[in-house]
């Protein structure tokens, strides 16, 4: 897979999870998700490659990641979608574990959770990373991410305590990886969202930018809905509902180059099983408006009203499964209509509609059933010798 290599290509590192941070110690993981891999959909999949159309989102550590990258950037996604994010304010614990003085819970736990000879500094050394297990791991990704030093072998990071005693200058560094810190500085940036949604399990923050479109205070009701708000309409077993077997498939036929006025057959089919599924013909983008001769009807007609290319989406739902989609495009021109008059021993040509290239074609008899090329061009005029008594031109655009 090609992101993978790319994945390589910037890091790789031991240190899991990597908290989707820029270090090297563990990889620029901020541009692989920004650059790397939206370039890889976009390249491999039918996507409408541009922010407007893109969102990131992720849940616990992926949280933290969705709000890091999305702040830093908006040119890349315009919505996020923030769910239990960790580590919103990094507050390294003491070599002791998260008992006695300080409080649980409190940002990103830092030497484990247990009894210090398990977990603690002790079981590691000096916060290196030998023998550790369980929250043992987290720690020395935390301290990967937040605190890299590639001058300090074997991990090459630096840890937040030494001796059993916190390291002020790591713990600020660890603070300062922190969203609640961050905030500040990228605040013009999340303004450029269209919309931000949190949760923590127990209620949704939802903020969508304000639009000249919506009236004042249109979403206010959205600015906190508890979870109790939601209903559970349909569970399903693992084999059931949408991931049963049997799920539609849709084919648009192939893409073409059309006369405009004349309607088009559209050669459309869908495989499923089971009942027949509803199926839809859209215009998804074009320059003008088409109609279709039955839009619920796979192999029908389509006649568009202006020349331009166009996009049209077949689509089958069977009310259980994912809607399958398909889409094909149509380059539509204007039907060709040339004048002929003749000047000396040539012919002058001018003609209008068509798309360029055009090629003039020739032949001596009408009923021929092949024509010769006698002239190429951009511009829709041209002039041609004469070179028999009896001659018959014709015109083809792209």
């Amino acid at each position: 897979m090609e992101a993978r290599r790319s994945l390589r290509r910037r890091g790789q590192s031991s240190h899991v999870p990597w908290m989707y941070s820029a270090s090297p110690t563990t990889g620029d993981w901020e541009s692989y998700i920004a650059d790397d891999l939206v370039a890889y959909v976009d390249r491999h999949y039918r996507t409408i490659a541009n922010r407007l159309s893109r969102g990131l989102g992720g849940h616990s550590m992926g949280g933290y990641g969705t709000i890091r990258i999305g702040m830093k950037r908006p040119d890349v996604f315009s919505s996020l979608y923030i769910m239990s994010a960790c580590c919103l304010m990094n507050a390294p614990f003491p070599a002791n574990g998260n008992r006695g003085a300080g409080p649980r819970g409190e940002g990103a736990r830092a030497e484990g959770a247990g009894a210090e000879g398990a977990r603690g500094e002790g079981a590691r050394g000096e916060g290196q990373g030998r023998g550790r297990g369980g929250f043992g791991n987290v720690q020395a990704a935390l301290a990967a991410a937040f605190s890299p030093n590639p001058k300090n072998p074997p991990d090459f990071f630096d840890n937040p305590t030494k001796d059993g005693e916190l390291q002020p200058l790591v713990v600020a560094r660890w603070a300062a990886a922190s969203p609640l810190a961050m905030i500040d500085q990228y605040v013009t940036n999340l303004k450029k969202y269209g919309a931000i949604v949190a949760d923590n399990g127990g209620f949704f923050s939802i903020s969508v930018t304000p639009d000249d479109r919506w009236p004042a205070g249109c979403f206010d009701h959205f600015n906190t809905i508890n979870i109790t708000n939601f209903e559970v309409i349909q569970t399903t077993g693992a084999n059931e509902g949408p991931r049963s077997a049997g799920a539609p498939s849709a084919n648009a036929g192939s893409d073409q180059s059309v006369t405009l006025g004349a309607p088009t057959q559209l050669q459309g089919f869908v495989n499923f099983t089971g009942a027949p599924p509803v199926v839809q013909w859209k215009l998804y983008s074009g320059p003008g408006t088409v109609l279709f001769g039955n839009s619920a009807q796979t192999n029908t007609t389509a006649t568009f009203g202006a020349p331009g290319i166009y996009t049209l989406m077949l689509s089958a739902d069977d009310s259980v499964h994912a809607v399958a989609y398909d889409a094909v495009v149509f380059t539509v021109s204007s039907a060709i209509s040339v004048a002929a008059t003749r000047a000396g021993t040539n012919v002058n040509l001018v003609w209008t509609g068509g798309s360029p290239p055009f090629v003039v074609e020739k032949t001596d008899a009408l009923s021929a059933s092949s024509w010769s090329g006698a002239v190429t061009t951009s511009s829709q005029n041209a002039s041609v010798p004469i070179t028999n008594l009896n001659q018959f031109f014709r015109v083809r655009g792209q």
